[in-house]
């Protein structure tokens, strides 16, 4: 669906920047509030119950428009949230091909941002980005 990819293509500008931003002017509760968000989910993952996809698909919402949130631009929350009905549509087919890859990534996302280390939060945000685009569009 043109759509999606064309709704990929801006997410790999808008959140690998928001990364990026989040480590310059992110509070110490806002990671620390993203880290709860991946710790969360993790824990839902390996607990020993049937995975509900709908938890994992509302944490994963939750990570973005926090990583939104922290980056302290409030227009580009905004857009994140007018983006909610694509975001439904990938993030739900992604969790169902690789809930675990995407944990790992947010976590590798977050530590960057703790570390206080721009560039690496940035890469770590467009590789997570283009693994789930491969994930969700594997033919192109």
């Amino acid at each position: 669906d043109e759509t999606l990819k064309d709704f990929f293509e801006i997410r790999k500008v808008l959140e690998t920047q928001a990364a990026i931003w989040a480590v310059e002017k992110g509070t110490q509760e806002q990671i620390a509030n993203l880290e709860d968000i991946v710790n969360s989910t993790l824990a839902e993952l390996n607990s020993n119950k049937e995975l509900d996809y709908g938890i994992l698909a509302e944490h994963n919402f939750k990570f973005h428009t926090c990583l939104a949130e922290a980056c302290g631009n409030p227009v580009l929350l905004r857009i994140m949230e007018n983006l909610i009905d694509l975001f439904n549509e990938t993030r739900t087919h992604s969790l169902l091909i690789r809930p675990y890859n995407s944990i790992k990534e947010h976590l590798e996302i977050v530590q960057a941002i703790k570390d206080r280390r721009p560039e690496k939060a940035g890469d770590a945000m467009l590789v997570h980005l283009r693994n789930v685009e491969k994930d969700i569009f594997p033919n192109t």
